[in-house]
């Protein structure tokens, strides 16, 4: 079994462009639940709940880090 990347396996159905669209529909649903995080937490502060946005975040970086060295696969 010969290992290639994804862009060089004529046989794949998954492609680089999709990778980066679902990545970028990730990074957006992230926003969408930081900012509703943040939303509870300003009208509900609770100090249990202190973390989720901060938890969201570093989960946003990541995929964020992964978006930006697509073009190195």
């Amino acid at each position: 079994m010969t290992v290639v990347p994804i862009q060089d396996d004529p046989d794949s159905s998954v492609q680089l462009d999709d990778i980066a669209d679902a990545l970028d529909r990730q990074i957006d649903l992230m926003w969408a639940l930081i900012a509703g995080l943040q939303t509870i937490q300003s009208e509900h502060p609770d100090p249990y709940t202190k973390s989720a946005p901060v938890l969201a975040d570093a989960i946003l970086d990541g995929l964020s880090a992964i978006r930006r060295d697509m073009d190195k696969l």
